[in-house]
């Protein structure tokens, strides 16, 4: 589950795109995530219709916050995401999906020198043409 908010001019493909997103694996550890990111439309553009789409490529800094991962402690992770969106616009409504890399350095504590996790998403939202 999570939030995302995400600014996409109509007249640059440069925009940004900041995330919240608590998972949990079935045997695995529990992680929320915090990222912002520069996103290049490369797909679509102009005003949305009553039925649109567009692509989206992100990348940019996240902090992550790891528990459960045995046998390391509850600890942080500093890195980055890459992803690629796709997303479709029927009115106000988007259906998307997300695929895409969280990976970064655990901070304090024993820790492996890197963390990181492939990404799947599905999302849901509103889209507003402002």
């Amino acid at each position: 589950m999570g939030a995302q908010l995400r600014h996409q001019p109509t007249s640059s493909p440069h925009g940004f795109a900041a995330t919240f997103l608590r998972a949990e694996g079935i045997f695995g550890p529990r992680v929320t995530i915090f990222d912002a990111a520069w996103s290049y439309r490369f797909i679509g553009g102009g005003p949305l219709g009553d039925a649109s789409g567009a692509g989206y490529f992100e990348l940019g800094p996240a902090f992550a916050f790891v528990s459960g991962a045995p046998p390391a402690p509850d600890h942080r992770v500093l890195g980055a995401r890459a992803s690629v969106s796709f997303d479709g616009y029927l009115g106000p409504v988007l259906l998307g999906v997300t695929l895409g890399y969280h990976g970064g350095v655990p901070l304090g504590g024993p820790r492996d020198a890197w963390e990181g996790a492939a990404t799947s998403l599905l999302r849901l939202g509103l889209a507003f043409d402002l």
